[in-house]
């Protein structure tokens, strides 16, 4: 079997080492590819997809990875908050693969800060927009979330879970790198 994950280039990227140590309450995890990724490293999580697939119920997480702290030789450096759980990994007889869950502008815009949003009702003459996180629809249809929170500069709406989780909690100024 081989361990890879997907680069962004569609190239297959062998997993040749996975190591984890706790740090206090928080877990470092070192990845060694045989080749360097692209940004941005995190966050994600790494995937055992040695039953079936990522697209599948059969894949199994295994780890997130919350802040990217370090690249030296193919190797990267990854911090996961609040969690003391070292997994063995084998990477001779399973198929792991990494997937990132931010965008390069989610992380832009999970990182910012409270002053820079402002909570908005949707107006009613305009479609719709997307949560620039969980894509989620904001307009004035009854299915839909009818108020968020709007990003003056450049006219992106984020709903009120993703601001709540992500900015009012600070919770992204930890992600990515």
């Amino acid at each position: 079997m081989k361990d890879y994950i997907v680069n962004n280039d569609g190239n297959n990227l062998v997993i040749m080492e996975i190591i984890q140590k706790n740090i206090g309450d928080n877990l470092l995890t070192s990845i060694k590819f045989d080749r360097k990724i692209y940004e941005p490293f995190s966050p994600g999580s790494i995937f055992d997809i040695t039953i079936g697939s990522i697209f599948t119920t059969f894949a199994k997480k295994i780890c997130d990875l919350h802040h990217f702290t370090k690249y030296e030789n193919n190797t990267y450096e990854f911090i996961t908050y609040d969690c003391t759980i070292v997994n063995d990994f084998n990477v001779k007889n399973k198929n792991y693969i990494y997937v990132q869950w931010f965008t390069p502008d989610q992380l832009e815009y999970i990182k910012t800060k409270v002053n820079q949003w402002s909570l908005r009702q949707y107006k009613k003459n305009e479609d719709h927009e997307h949560c620039i996180v969980c894509w989620g629809k904001i307009s004035t249809f009854a299915e839909t979330l009818n108020k968020g929170y709007k990003f003056e500069v450049k006219n992106t709406w984020m709903c009120e879970e993703c601001f709540n989780k992500y900015i009012t909690n600070k919770y992204g100024e930890k992600l990515g790198p």
